[in-house]
């Protein structure tokens, strides 16, 4: 039959529900939806029949959850910390309905997993400089605590000279001015 699709439907991009022509951001989409269901312990889609019409209404019009709330129903907040930011932003990648705007090649989604996991920024996320700046310092602790000590450091050391060079300055002017007091009084 020309109408029959072969597909497995909870794995299904939208494309192929669609009959459309498959490529490699097809199996990007699996992979995604593998990702979801290790993450939150079930599918992003649940059909009522299987329906190849029903199958794709669900797949192309459904808007799927991400992990993090998926989990935070489930278990709670600590676990749901965890999956938002990176890891819900690289399963949403890799599963959004248009096939160009999902990671080109597994390649690319593998890097991202891998980034995730080393603490550095990933591409599914907004590059901004407080991003980044919160991935260096959760990366490098220890560094960022020692420059932020030595910070400190000459902050207090700035203001303690300024301190010492006013007492030092008030008392030469006392000392000038006892000074000028004793020359008076040796002159009297």
């Amino acid at each position: 039959e020309t109408a029959f699709r072969l597909m497995t439907p909870d794995y299904a991009s939208p494309e192929q529900a669609r009959g459309q022509a498959v490529a490699t951001t097809t199996d990007v989409y699996s992979l995604g939806v593998v990702l979801y269901e290790l993450l939150t312990e079930r599918r992003p889609y649940e059909f009522k029949t299987n329906s190849p019409a029903e199958i794709e209404r669900v797949i192309c019009d459904t808007e799927i959850e991400e992990p993090s709330k998926v989990i935070s129903r489930m278990t709670g907040a600590r676990q749901a910390r965890r999956l938002a930011g990176d890891l819900d932003n690289i399963v949403m990648m890799a599963m959004r309905k248009e096939p160009a705007r999902r990671y080109q090649s597994v390649e690319q989604f593998s890097e991202d997993i891998r980034r995730h996991l080393a603490g550095l920024p990933v591409v599914a996320r907004q590059d901004t400089i407080g991003y980044r700046s919160g991935k260096f310092m959760r990366r490098h602790k220890a560094g960022v605590a020692v420059l932020a000590l030595l910070a400190i450091l000459a902050v207090v050391m700035t203001i303690q000279t300024a301190l010492i060079a006013r007492e030092r300055d008030r008392a030469n002017q006392e000392a000038a001015t006892a000074q000028a007091v004793t020359q008076s009084l040796v002159a009297m």
